[in-house]
C-alpha cells in the first residue's frame, strides 16, 4: 500500500471510530444531533479525502453506496477496513421478525424518543401498509392512515405539461366517464363537454386511446371555453382485463362501450358520473371502497388453484383498498424527517429481501450484498492504479 492509500485508510478508520463512539455531530436549526444517516457528510467534508489524488474515485464509490441504502457509506467504510486488514467477515441471514426490524431502528436512530416514534408508526400502519413521509407547515408530527383505491393509469403525454407542470396532484369534483373504446373525434364526447361546462366541472375521460385529430381539437376547446379535460389512456392488456370494470365500480358508474351498442347521443351522459376523487399524471385515487367487489374477489380467491390467476386477483384486491400511512413531519424538524424516510426505505427493502447480520448490526440482505460487491470493486480499482501524475 502506497503512502496516499495509507493516509486515506487512516482517515476512513478515524471517521468510522468517531461514528461508533458517537463523536460525530451535526448542527441544524439551533440544535446538535448525531445520525448514522448523515455519515456521508463527513466523507464529503473531509479535508484529507478532498486533498487526496484518489478523491474522485473515493467520492464516486461512497455516493454510489448511499444510493444503495441510507448509511451505505458507513457500512462501505467498515467493509473497506476489513478487506484492507485481510479480515474475513461473515454475512449471516437473520429471521425477518418484527423484533429484528426494530433492532434496525435502534441501530440507526440513536435518539430513543425518535426510535420509539418510528416503531409506533410501523405498528400503527400494519404489515401491508405503504408509508409515505411528507413535509408540513404544522408544528407537530401528524400520522394519517388512508385506505383509498389507487389505479396506475397515465394521463396522455400531450396533456401532462398542461396540467401537472406546477402541481403533483389535484383533488376535486369531476365529471367522469369510463369508455371501453378509442375516441376518434371530439363530437363523440361533446354532450359530456357541454354538461361539464354548464355545471362548471372539469371532465375526466378514461378510455383506450385518442386520435391526433381529437387531441388537436380538444386543446382548442380547452383554450376557447376555459374548461379542463383530462384524457387518461388505459390500453387493453390481456394481463389486466378487469381494470376498466374495477375503475367504473369505484366511480359508481357503468362502462361505456360502442361494441355493446352504446351510442354517444343517448348513453354517454347516463353512463357518466359526478364524483370527487384525486388525479395525478399517472394515477387515479378514489376515496370510497367497494365492499361487495372485494367480497366477490375473496370468493374467487377461495376457489382458485391457478397461481397466475391468484396473483391477478390479489393485485385487483390491493388496488381496491391500498393501505397507506402518511406521516406529516414539520419542515423545521429535518432530522426526524430524514430518519423516518431512511428507516422506511430500509423497512421496505427488508420486507422484500430479508435481513442479514454484519458486525452485530442488521441490514437489508439485498443492500448488503450490493455493498459487498462495491467494496471489492473499490479495492480492486485502487490496487490497479500504479502511477499518479500531478500537474
Amino acid at each position: 500500500m502506497n503512502k496516499e492509500l495509507h493516509v486515506l485508510k487512516n482517515e476512513i478508520k478515524s471517521l468510522v471510530s468517531k461514528q461508533e463512539n458517537n463523536r460525530l455531530r451535526y448542527f441544524y436549526n439551533n440544535s446538535v444531533y448525531n445520525s448514522k444517516f448523515l455519515y456521508i457528510d463527513n466523507i464529503i467534508k473531509s479535508k484529507t479525502i478532498n486533498d487526496s489524488c484518489y478523491k474522485d474515485i473515493v467520492m464516486n464509490y461512497f455516493i454510489k453506496s448511499e444510493r444503495i441504502m441510507p448509511s451505505g457509506s458507513y457500512v462501505l467504510s467498515k467493509m473497506l477496513l476489513d478487506k484492507t486488514n485481510n479480515k474475513k467477515f461473515i454475512l449471516e441471514n437473520i429471521d425477518k421478525s418484527l423484533e429484528n426490524i426494530f433492532k434496525i431502528i435502534d441501530d440507526n436512530v440513536l435518539e430513543k424518543k425518535y426510535s420509539c416514534l418510528i416503531k409506533n408508526i410501523l405498528e400503527f400502519s400494519g404489515p401491508e401498509s405503504s408509508i409515505i413521509c411528507k413535509k408540513t407547515d404544522n408544528d407537530c408530527i401528524d400520522i394519517v392512515k388512508k385506505e383509498n383505491s389507487s389505479f396506475q393509469v397515465d394521463l396522455h403525454e400531450e396533456f401532462k405539461n398542461i396540467y401537472f407542470s406546477n402541481q403533483d396532484e389535484l383533488t376535486k369534483q369531476f365529471k367522469v366517464i369510463v369508455m371501453d373504446s378509442f375516441i376518434e373525434r371530439e363530437s363523440e364526447i361533446m354532450p359530456l363537454v357541454d354538461e361539464a361546462y354548464k355545471n362548471k366541472l372539469s371532465l375526466v375521460l378514461i378510455c383506450r386511446g385518442i386520435s391526433s385529430d381529437f387531441i388537436r381539437n380538444i386543446k382548442s376547446i380547452i383554450l376557447k371555453n376555459k374548461i379542463s379535460i383530462y384524457p387518461y389512456i388505459c390500453k387493453f392488456n390481456d394481463k389486466d382485463p378487469f381494470i376498466l370494470s374495477d375503475i367504473s365500480t369505484m366511480l359508481g358508474c357503468k362502462v361505456y362501450s360502442a361494441e355493446s351498442g352504446d351510442n354517444f347521443s343517448k348513453n354517454i351522459l347516463e353512463k357518466s358520473a359526478t364524483v370527487k376523487f384525486k388525479i395525478s399524471s399517472n394515477k387515479l385515487e378514489f376515496f370510497n371502497n367497494s365492499v361487495e367487489l372485494k367480497k366477490e374477489i375473496d370468493r374467487k380467491l377461495d376457489n382458485c388453484d391457478d397461481i397466475e390467476l391468484k396473483n391477478y386477483l390479489n393485485k385487483r384486491k390491493r388496488r381496491l383498498s391500498s393501505n397507506k400511512t402518511i406521516v406529516y413531519v414539520p419542515k423545521t424538524d429535518v432530522k426526524v424527517f430524514n430518519d423516518i424516510k431512511s428507516i422506511i426505505y430500509l423497512y421496505n427493502k427488508v420486507i422484500t429481501s430479508g435481513i442479514t447480520n454484519y458486525k452485530e448490526n442488521f441490514y437489508p440482505t439485498s443492500c448488503l450484498k450490493r455493498l459487498e460487491k462495491l467494496s471489492c470493486s473499490f479495492i480492486k480499482n485502487l490496487e490497479n492504479i500504479k502511477v499518479v501524475v500531478r500537474l
